[in-house]
């Protein structure tokens, strides 16, 4: 251990160097543009080297460390009083700061050489040590806690999340449900319109045939001394007029038919969808939700038989071809990566 006197001596040598810890090294509104950066470095360490020396128990150091560490203070002391009276006024120049710099920077290195080697020590001895690693010890398991806090309050989150999805697309899968279904209506109420013009314009050309065929059953007469070629003339005439307004009711009938149809067909399509809504709505199984979303699919895009227009036996469901192109689809595409390597 040192001696009373050899740690009184360095702790006042110390305290030579810790005054300047108030006072601004760097940069000062006199020095203008010239500043100390480049030693700022230098100036920090030597302050927190001497700073943790004051605050250590300097007796437990040896006569020799101490004689050593007096020996550098010296010339950092030195620098850090020219630093602090250096003066533009005065005639400094950047000149003279870059020479004090270079100084400090040796000075510095010896300081440092021979006191940062001890401050382990003595702060082990002084238990900082110990108790910053007490400290991080509990900042650890305050860390840990949190974690696992952090785990469960995520998890749950998560769930909250996934309810959130589940609802929203169920919400989604709903709002697409009602928009199709007021599309089918409103497309059946729209055929429905104009089938009701065509039912008009048919009852219309179904008068207008029957007058024309009683009309011509009395007018132009036919004269009984008319010859053969006359008299066929005007049957051929009557019937020609006749036949043509006969085509053109049922034409106008066909069209009646076709749009009641499709009036029916999208009706159909409306009510399969609602039925489809509540079915859905009903169970929580996503395997019933599947089937019932295919039988759904059948009952919508398959041929409606209204009885309204000729039905074709040998037309096939549009869902069954498109499952049979997925099938087909599906086979071809193993069939293709099992192809067997030519040997060589």
């Amino acid at each position: 251990m040192a001696s009373e006197e050899k740690v009184l001596e360095l702790e006042k040598s110390l305290e030579t160097i810790t005054k300047f810890s108030k006072k601004d090294l760097i940069r000062r509104q006199e020095w203008r543009a010239i500043t100390f950066d480049i030693a700022r470095g230098d100036i920090e360490n030597i302050l927190s080297v001497a700073t943790d020396l004051t605050e250590s128990k300097l007796r437990l150091l040896a006569d020799s460390a101490i004689d050593n560490i007096n020996a550098s203070i010296p010339g950092v002391v030195a620098c850090l009083e020219a630093i602090d009276q250096f003066n533009i006024e005065s005639g400094s120049s950047a000149q003279d700061r870059d020479n004090i710099a270079t100084g400090l920077r040796s000075y510095a290195e010896a300081f440092i050489l021979h006191s940062s080697q001890w401050i382990p020590y003595l702060a082990y001895k002084r238990g900082d040590l110990s108790a910053s690693v007490d400290k991080i010890e509990q900042q650890v398991n305050h860390s840990r806690q949190l974690l696992e806090k952090t785990e469960v309050y995520a998890l749950e989150w998560q769930k909250k999340i996934d309810q959130i999805f589940e609802a929203a697309r169920e919400a989604s899968a709903r709002g697409g449900v009602g928009i199709f279904t007021r599309t089918f209506e409103h497309e059946a109420y729209t055929l429905d319109m104009s089938s009701e013009k065509w039912l008009k314009t048919v009852v219309l050309m179904t008068l207008l045939t029957t007058c024309l065929a009683i009309g011509f059953f009395f007018w132009p007469a036919i004269s009984d001394d008319a010859t053969s070629w006359v008299t066929l003339r005007h049957v051929v005439a009557k019937v020609s007029v006749i036949a043509l307004f006969f085509t053109g009711t049922v034409w106008c009938g066909r069209i009646y038919r076709a749009l009641m149809h499709q009036s029916a067909v999208n009706r159909h399509r409306a009510l399969s969808l609602q039925t489809f809504q509540a079915f859905v709505e009903a169970t929580d199984d996503p395997i019933t939700r599947d089937a019932v979303l295919m039988a759904a699919t059948r009952s919508i895009f398959s041929n409606v038989p209204t009885g309204l227009v000729d039905e074709r036996p040998n037309n096939q469901d549009p869902v069954i071809q498109f499952m049979d192109i997925g099938k087909t689809v599906g086979k071809a595409t193993p069939t293709s990566q099992n192809i067997s390597q030519p040997q060589v």
